[in-house]
């Protein structure tokens, strides 16, 4: 559950900054401030829970994956539902889902 829980609000969470440093240079680079951010908080995310001790050594790379194989498919998600506030805040719970399963514990 903490596996799921930090990699879900750590991954959006760095979605959201990487979209807001991004903003400053264009909406293009809003886009890609929020993928680059959102991957690469994924994958923070995923060190933090091997630290804690929630995701064994070894497994760490697939579950690296898993998270940033949710998170693209949360801003797949979150690109076609941007109207709505609904659609990428549940789609971000991929990254957690994509982490839990890809530790498969």
């Amino acid at each position: 559950m903490l596996l799921f829980l930090s990699a879900w609000l750590i991954g959006g969470a760095g979605a959201v900054l990487g979209s807001m440093i991004g903003a400053a240079f264009g909406q293009r680079a809003l886009v890609v401030g929020a993928l680059l951010g959102g991957a690469l908080a994924s994958a923070s995310a995923v060190r933090l829970a091997e630290w804690r001790g929630w995701v064994q050594r070894e497994r760490r790379i697939k579950v690296v994956i898993g998270a940033v194989l949710g998170f693209a498919l949360a801003a797949a998600i979150a690109l076609h539902t941007l109207s709505s506030p609904i659609g990428p805040a549940l789609g971000s719970l991929l990254i957690g889902l994509g982490a839990v399963l890809a530790n498969g514990r």
